[in-house]
């Protein structure tokens, strides 16, 4: 276990033959009222990030931007600089997309917002991964060098689908996270480095997230900065209108997708 933290958004474990999103199932756990919100001061964060990935042996990808989000609307808006002047719009079910000459709107899950290290952030769940008051149960505690690691296992019937959960913490700060199928083997690992504390709210300056899509290592790294909260400018970012979708849908044909249910 030790060897997975020492050596991270879109974690994905076997179900059926398929592949199922960790964060759609936690979003689902959230929605059916398995979650809680913290008390906060803190609503608004906006933050400055970089994104490299690898996408293989010989191809990498690097998009910069600023994130806006505020929990009040629960609306994630991403100011894409790079590598194409471009606005992305995450609310309730929508992922809406425009640039300078088009646009698009497509289905997602709210757990693109809701489980977004942002919201995490701001609502005090970070340093256990909105795994608190979830569907999930701590199975076991053990402590190495500095390190507390604390293993989350589903209950009854995720169990069948999934694994458990390991969140590894140094002090009160999450170090790392580990995802394992239900026969044991790796899926996802994430670590959070660099953290800032501002007004007593911690936020990592780096992200590193490893997948294993069909057994290769893909590395992600989103580096953070000139992350503020609760910032009164912006307006026009935080609120940035999001089409009707039956509008939007009459103007330019169905919303790419399946709706979530």
């Amino acid at each position: 276990m030790k060897r997975w933290f020492r050596s991270p958004l879109f974690i994905y474990l076997p179900m059926k033959g398929k592949f199922l999103p960790i964060y759609l199932l936690l979003a689902t756990l959230w929605l059916l009222g398995y979650g809680q919100l913290s008390a906060q001061y803190y609503h608004r964060l906006e933050a400055d990030f970089t994104i490299k990935e690898n996408i293989n042996d010989s191809t990498s990808s690097l998009v910069i931007g600023k994130a806006f989000y505020d929990t009040y609307n629960q609306k994630l808006v991403y100011d894409l600089s790079f590598p194409a002047k471009e606005v992305w719009v995450f609310q309730d079910s929508l992922l809406y997309k425009e640039s300078a000459d088009t646009s698009s709107m497509r289905w997602s899950d709210p757990s693109a917002v809701i489980w977004s290290i942002y919201h995490l952030s701001l609502t005090n769940q970070l340093a256990n991964f909105g795994l608190s008051d979830s569907l999930f149960e701590i199975s076991n505690v053990e402590k190495e060098e500095d390190m507390v690691i604390t293993t989350y296992s589903p209950l009854t019937p995720f169990d069948k689908f999934m694994g458990p959960i390991m969140l590894a913490k140094k002090g009160k700060l999450l170090d790392g996270i580990v995802f394992v199928d239900p026969q044991g083997r790796l899926v996802s690992k994430q670590f959070y480095r660099k953290y800032n504390t501002m007004g007593g709210l911690p936020f990592p300056g780096k992200m590193i997230q490893i997948t294993y899509p069909e057994g290769t290592a893909r590395y992600r790294i989103t580096e953070f900065e000139n992350v503020q909260f609760n910032q009164a400018d912006h307006e026009n970012w935080y609120n940035y209108p999001m089409p009707d979708p039956l509008d939007w849908s009459r103007e330019n044909g169905p919303i790419a997708g399946a709706k979530p249910k």
